[in-house]
Parts: C-alpha cells; structure tokens; sequence
C-alpha cells in the first residue's frame, strides 16, 4: 500500500497537466460558508464552487472578490505536495481569468488566497488551489513574509484549537489601485482574512496594507466593520460571534510536529 502511494505522488507532477475539473453545483459549496455566502454590491461576478473552497470572482478585475472554506484539523496536515502551476480557472466566462502572462516579469508574486498549504489533503484540492480565480498579485515580501505567517498560524489555530476554522479572505481594491503592467489585473492595496471558530464562535478579523512586515500579528487585529469597509464585503459570521481583540493561543512546534508525524506514516 505505502509502495503504491508512493508511487502516486511521483506521478503527480505528471498529472498535474491535466485540464481542470469543471466547477461543482455551487450547493456542494454551502459546507464553505456555514454562515451563508458573502455578499458583495460589485456587479459581472461569478460564484465559482471547489472541492476545497468556494469564491466570487469578479470577472472585469480578475481577482476574486471574496474566498472562502473551513479547515478542519484533519485537512491542516494534509501531505500531498506542491505539483501544479496556476492555470486559468473553466468555470469562468471566456476572458474573465488572469493568464499566466498577466504576472510575468511584473514583479509580483502569484498569491494563493485559498492557501495552497491549507489544501493538501488530496491531489484534487492541491490542483483546483492553483486556478487563478483564487489569486491575487501580492508583493513577494508580503506574500513571503506575514501573509504566510497568518497562513501558518491558521493551520496552527485549527490544530490546537482542534476545531474547524471557517477562512474568509478578501482582497482590498479601488479606483485608485494600479494595475499590472499591460493588464487589467489591479494590484490589491490591502487584504482582509477573517477566521471564525465554527464550534466557539469566536472570530479573529484582520486587515493588512498590502507591505512587508516583521510586526506581531495582533497588530492587524481589526473590527468587522473596518474590514467590510475595506473590501466592499460583507462577510458572514455565526449569529452572536465573540470579536477577539488579541490573538488566540497557539503551539506551533507542537503543531508542525503532528504534521511531521502523520506525514511521515503516509
């Protein structure tokens, strides 16, 4: 058995070429927003539904308007590697997604919103985690830095906490943005990532201006009302959600070590 999933995941990347599976009926997605969808006033926009998560794209900026999916901790140590490239999303209206052209030589990272980490689970969700309607252009030293510190931190909340976390994000975007070079992809003046505790309640919200940062986490702790301002979003939350003004606790060598250990076993 451990020959034959060995086997698999050094076919992976060979797979991984294969044309995206078409959108699911966007009623499989309700599981991803246990609260209901978010709403948004932007018009041309498309509800796209994923194995791992479901998004609005707005389809004359080519950036998803808000994403989001619950992770379980079962799904946080997903093992499955990193094998595909982004690809255009199928779902979408022809010439509504991004292209791989759109961000070459612009100097900007491709930005998983949908955390490509958080969907490892399977090599369905890895794969369907790179389409480009759930990207955004984020600056490398964003990206690279406290974006993936808060993405390393949700899996670490979702495992010491042992619940499933419900991940809302949304880029910040307006008219006053700039766009990537020869596109009409803007480029994010912020981001907003909203974490609710499905079995508490108890939600952290935090808003980012689009910049490297060696700062604390808490510092981008924000209110629900500053981050629907931000995004133009209203973001679903359980009925009476407890707002956390400082940060949940969190053992991350604990958490790195039972990914350690149950990828080790598979």
């Amino acid at each position: 058995m451990r020959f034959l999933a060995t086997l698999l995941l050094a076919l992976l990347p060979l797979l991984s070429h294969a044309e995206p599976r078409p959108p699911l009926p966007l009623e499989q997605c309700v599981k991803h927003a246990p609260y209901g969808f978010p709403t948004t006033t932007k018009q041309s926009t498309t509800k796209i539904c994923r194995e791992g998560y479901v998004l609005e794209h707005d389809n004359v900026r080519h950036i998803p308007v808000w994403v989001s999916y619950v992770l379980t901790p079962e799904q946080a140590v997903g093992c499955f590697p990193r094998v595909t490239s982004f690809v255009p999303e199928p779902g979408l209206p022809p010439g509504a997604s991004a292209k791989m052209k759109d961000y070459a030589k612009s100097g900007y990272d491709i930005g998983h919103m949908a955390n490509n980490s958080d969907m490892r689970w399977s090599a369905a969700t890895e794969e369907e985690s790179n389409l480009f309607a759930n990207a955004a252009p984020q600056l490398p030293e964003f990206n690279r830095g406290i974006w993936k510190k808060l993405e390393d931190g949700t899996r670490g909340w979702v495992l010491s906490r042992k619940h499933p976390v419900q991940v809302q994000i949304a880029p910040a975007v307006d008219k006053t943005d700039p766009f990537m070079k020869g596109t009409s992809v803007p480029v994010p003046h912020g981001f907003v990532k909203i974490l609710t505790d499905t079995v508490t309640g108890e939600v952290q919200v935090f808003y980012f201006k689009h910049a490297g940062s060696k700062a604390s986490l808490s510092t981008f702790l924000t209110t629900l009302p500053n981050a629907q301002q931000k995004t133009g979003v209203t973001f679903k939350l359980p009925p009476k959600p407890v707002i956390s003004t400082t940060l949940w606790k969190v053992d991350m060598k604990s958490a790195r070590t039972v990914k350690s250990d149950v990828c080790a076993v598979r």
